[in-house]
């Protein structure tokens, strides 16, 4: 059995890939790959030279040889590409079967063309809730671990209280760097709304998959999964309600 829910609190989805230098794309980008992107987000690339540093006797001194990124954003979605990444932000969410379609078709592309060597791929998940209720009473909405720190220190002129853990599976497969607590949106001032945050960083570093024969998909699965897990032990029964959960067998 399962849980997943109508509605969520998700400002931003970002998956990123990290590879190693394809020097075809310091320069440009090959037209099949600006089609894929361009048929999603229906905005031209705005192209942007990076800074890039080599050692001169020791000291950093920027390198002559010049390197751009590429960016493209619309229609809830924005890519970036440079010769050793690829990352897509999703700013409206809705579910994960179009943006796996996505990610997985981009990735076809960039491997099967370029061979590079897969290093890092991520998936975070940055979710802010703007509650209602008083400002440190979070009892049924959040679980009382994540904020019993801040509610101790609540009289001090909080302005700001955040924590993060790291989180690693037995395999050593996955690592969720996990950020949470009160972001004020009215930093710095002190705190006056109940607004949290909930941003979950799940990374497979290169040891976890193999381009050459595993599919893409199963993987995104995965870290989704390990998100959904984490983020369901983090919330307390009167948010989930909020969100109209469906149970799933």
């Amino acid at each position: 059995m399962s849980v997943h829910y109508k509605d969520h609190f998700l400002n931003q989805v970002i998956f990123q890939l990290n590879f190693s230098p394809v020097m075809h794309l310091s320069k440009s980008l090959p037209e099949d790959l600006s089609n894929i992107i361009l048929r999603q987000t229906q905005s031209e690339f705005q192209k942007a030279e990076l800074q890039t540093f080599q050692l001169g006797g020791g000291v950093p001194v920027q390198s002559a040889d010049k390197s751009y990124q590429w960016i493209s954003k619309g229609n809830g979605l924005q890519f970036i590409i440079q010769n050793n990444l690829l990352q897509i932000i999703n700013f409206e969410y809705k579910d994960h079967t179009h943006f796996h379609g996505i990610i997985d078709e981009l990735f076809r592309y960039i491997y099967g063309a370029f061979k590079p060597s897969i290093f890092r791929m991520a998936l975070r998940y940055i979710n802010q809730f703007k509650l209602p209720g008083s400002t440190f009473d979070t009892d049924g909405y959040l679980n009382p671990d994540l904020t019993c720190a801040t509610v101790g220190f609540k009289e001090e002129g909080l302005s700001r209280s955040i924590g993060s853990m790291s989180l690693v599976d037995d395999d050593k497969e996955l690592t969720v760097n996990f950020t949470y607590g009160y972001f004020n949106s009215e930093y710095p001032n002190k705190i006056a709304k109940k607004e949290f945050l909930l941003d979950y960083d799940c990374i497979m570093m290169q040891n976890g998959f193999n381009p050459e024969k595993d599919e893409i998909k199963p993987f995104l699965i995965k870290m989704k999964e390990k998100v959904n897990y984490l983020f369901n032990k983090s919330i307390g029964e009167k948010l989930k309600e909020l969100m109209n959960p469906i149970v799933s067998v």
